[in-house]
């Protein structure tokens, strides 16, 4: 996020989308996911937040931007090519959660 921040002009806009981890397996059953994301850790960049202010300096971020807005949304996907392999998997469904943040930077 500090990179992010760092390399947008004052009111450029970052749109970024990751697993919601803290709905359904998306984050956690991906083992190249090496941070954990949600909607409610966006307070910690939001420029003027509790958490921003609280937090910034001792967390090491320099990035300070405006929320701009905020959607999740659900994929969900059956692991039915597996059946013909490993039967005990069929009907296994695989949920995952995403939320999407369009965010700008304040300079």
């Amino acid at each position: 996020m500090n990179e992010s921040w760092r390399v947008l002009k004052p009111g450029g806009t970052l749109t970024m989308e990751c697993p919601d981890a803290a709905k359904g397996a998306g984050h956690f059953q991906d083992p190249q996911h090496v941070s954990s994301w949600t909607p409610n850790a966006l307070q910690y960049y939001t420029d003027g937040s509790p958490a921003h202010k609280r937090f910034a300096a001792a967390y090491g971020i320099t990035a300070r931007f405006n929320v701009l807005g905020v959607t999740e949304r659900k994929y969900t996907e059956m692991a039915a090519s597996t059946c013909a392999h490993a039967p005990q998997y069929c009907g296994v469904s695989c949920e995952v959660w995403k939320f999407a943040a369009r965010l700008e930077a304040v300079k």
